[in-house]
């Protein structure tokens, strides 16, 4: 059984950063980030070839033999779904499904820690494969606090939620950094279009960076609109991955660009996993 839980990879992003592009945040284009994702999944497949069957276990032939595998995996659950039963003392308490969508946005959670995650990752690919969705639920849907919607359990009205995060974080300070939004369908549609030839593994579960601004009508009290850049007091550091696979190597050469005298020192890893 897969015993590692979210929260913990969750408590561990915390202590890691990397580099956004200062000008694509503030005018909200978010085009950049996508550039090294890809290269995280090509890791897999290829370090998951290189391990074998024994330490892999969603081994085959080739990477690009594990990378077809996936395909015809997430094709498999867009048109069969796979349940959960449901288990009293494990639960779910209700019958849970794992679709593509599920299986497409875990892809872009374990990219973040993709040593820690990459094991793990393997076996559940492996279950799923054989029709087995508890791992997946173990890991995924059983820390997700807005999956079962009709869950048994009942919260009294006289007590606070408490969630360490809820979807409104990402607009809340996105959304406020950035220029207001008022995508059409229309404009959404191409958007979708060019995330997914950015990054074939993460471009459609990252269309929200742009959904979740959309009408948003709150707006900062005092907002930084530029110009970034300019001469510093001492040169900056700048850190970036090799692999990233949201604060990829171009958004840390754009801002340096912007400081003269800044360098960017280069680290030969995946997923963002720079120090703070």
């Amino acid at each position: 059984m897969v015993s590692v839980r979210l929260e913990q990879i969750r408590a561990q992003l915390i202590r890691n950063t990397g580099n956004v592009d200062y000008q694509e945040w503030a005018e909200s284009k978010h085009i950049n980030f996508l550039r090294d994702t890809d290269k995280v999944m090509e890791a897999f497949y290829f370090y998951c070839h290189q391990a074998g069957p024994v330490l892999c276990s969603f081994y085959a032939d080739s990477p690009e033999a594990i990378s077809e595998r996936l395909d015809k995996l997430l094709q498999t659950l867009k048109d069969r779904p796979l349940i959960v039963n449901v288990d009293v003392q494990k639960g779910p308490d209700m019958p849970q499904l794992i679709t593509w969508s599920h299986l497409k946005r875990f892809i872009t959670r374990i990219m973040y820690q993709p040593l820690l995650m990459f094991p793990i990752f393997a076996r559940i690919l492996a279950d799923l494969e054989a029709g087995d969705g508890r791992s997946f639920y173990d890991t995924v849907l059983a820390q997700d606090p807005d999956t079962s919607f009709c869950s048994i359990e009942v919260l009294p009205p006289t007590l606070p939620r408490l969630e360490e995060a809820n979807g409104e974080v990402y607009p809340a300070v996105a959304c406020a950094d950035g220029l207001p939004n008022n995508d059409t369908l229309e404009d959404l549609v191409d958007i979708l279009d060019h995330y997914k030839a950015i990054s074939s593994t993460a471009g459609e579960s990252f269309a929200d960076f742009r959904l979740a601004c959309i009408g948003r009508e709150v707006r900062p009290k005092w907002r930084f609109n530029g110009p970034f850049g300019g001469a510093t007091s001492h040169p900056i550091l700048y850190i970036a991955n090799t692999a990233d696979n949201v604060t990829p190597m171009v958004s840390a050469r754009n801002n340096s660009a912007l400081f003269p005298g800044s360098v960017v020192l280069t680290q030969n890893s995946y997923g963002v996993s720079v120090p703070n």
